[in-house]
């Protein structure tokens, strides 16, 4: 009130209003009308005796211009108004639109023929030729001769057999696949002749194997199925891929001299289900196998390794029995 008070605007109003006064409070502003300014200040000046009470005042009272006090009311409502909604409720979080995106296919890669067609179709005369050759060596360790072959000749493969000292132990076979692999510009089929009786050009390092006679004697699929698989176990762990196996000639001649012990039999059906067991086998363990030998061969009376045997067999009895 004293701020107010002193503004240069001042009007005297009766204005009556009940409030408890303090003790010692120094002001009572009764009949202040009609006083000089000496005999208000008198009056203020004089103390106040008596306890809290409530009585009747008259009062001169000093109004600031009405707009400053419009402004000011508002403004404190405004400012009572804003905590209370700030406090009473939670800023909602802003919320980002997640932005789809489409999925980028995945390429399917080519299938192995396409792979085969693209290869083929970038190779020279040289290297096509090459690759039709699987050849034999002389050595049980890698050497000029054969980086020659695989690196400039392009050999499509190797034949590994006991007569050419190729395969002497486990650790030897080993790293001697493992280094003519490194240099080959197409992976090299590294094969033998697997069979087991009389046949078997890891002998030395695997030991004996049951021969195809004994497996088709047991006229089961699963025993030949077996074989297979166990044979394609023993070649993959020395680094070879191919086994030049089974044999499907039928037995029709009992002194041939060129298959002693080395077909499943001489019944065609037999021979069948037993050879795609045996095959399947092979497949399944992660090896390429080969059908073998020549249609009727199986009635041959010479051995084709040291002669060429001579069969008039017709056209008939070559569909019934041998093909």
């Amino acid at each position: 009130m004293e701020n107010c008070t002193s503004a240069p605007h001042t009007s005297l109003y009766d204005v009556e209003v009940r409030f408890i006064l303090p003790t010692k409070t120094k002001i009572d502003y009764l009949g202040m009308r009609g006083k000089t300014m000496n005999e208000r200040r008198k009056v203020e000046q004089a103390p106040y005796v008596g306890s809290n009470r409530r009585r009747k005042l008259r009062y001169p009272v000093s109004f600031c211009r009405p707009l400053q006090l419009v402004a000011i009311f508002c403004s404190l409502l405004f400012i009572i108004t804003g905590c209370s909604s700030t406090t009473g409720s939670a800023i909602p979080p802003t919320v980002t639109p997640s932005v789809s995106s489409t999925p980028v296919p995945t390429p399917t890669p080519p299938s192995d023929d396409v792979l085969i067609a693209r290869t083929v179709h970038n190779m020279t005369l040289d290297q096509k030729l090459g690759q039709m050759v699987i050849s034999e060596f002389y050595t049980s360790t890698f050497n000029n001769d054969l980086q020659q072959m695989i690196e400039n000749n392009h050999i499509s493969g190797v034949l590994i057999e006991n007569k050419n000292g190729n395969a002497q132990t486990r650790d030897q076979l080993v790293a001697l696949n493992k280094a003519m692999q490194a240099k080959a510009h197409i992976p090299l089929f590294i094969s033998t002749d697997y069979e087991g009786g009389i046949v078997n050009e890891l002998r030395q390092i695997t030991g004996e194997r049951p021969s195809e006679a004994t497996i088709g004697a047991a006229n089961d699929p699963q025993k030949a199925y077996d074989a297979g698989h166990s044979a394609a176990t023993d070649l993959t762990g020395l680094g070879l891929n191919v086994n030049f196996m089974p044999i499907v000639d039928v037995l029709t001649n009992p002194q041939n001299p060129g298959l002693p012990q080395r077909t499943f039999g001489s019944d065609p059906t037999l021979v069948t289900n037993m050879g795609q067991a045996y095959l399947k086998g092979l497949t399944d363990g992660g090896v390429v196998g080969c059908l073998k030998h020549f249609p009727g061969l199986g009635s041959a009376n010479l051995d084709p390794h040291l002669a060429l045997p001579f069969m008039n067999r017709s056209l008939a009895m070559l569909n019934a029995v041998d093909l």
